[in-house]
């Protein structure tokens, strides 16, 4: 069962890599531990995408990704 969207490097510093294999438009968000939207951004059918996570301090954090046709994929991200 192959995720619609693959994510690296984890742990990241600066930058996270992603790449939408969905073939739709995904809507992506980092949220704090506490449950706090930290950044949030539209995959429009883009293949890969590099989202700039440089002003994050380091931590634990979540990446939610919830594509048009309503799968959704969440995951941990440390960032160090």
């Amino acid at each position: 069962n192959e995720s619609f969207i693959k994510y690296y490097p984890n742990p990241a510093t600066d930058f996270l890599h992603l790449e939408n294999n969905s073939g739709e438009e995904i809507n992506f968000a980092i949220y704090s531990i506490t449950g706090q939207i930290i950044s949030t951004t539209i995959l429009s059918n883009q293949l890969n995408y590099r989202h700039d996570i440089s002003a994050l301090p380091k931590g634990f954090y979540l990446i939610v990704c919830e594509s048009k046709s309503g799968k959704k994929f969440t995951e941990r991200l440390v960032v160090n």
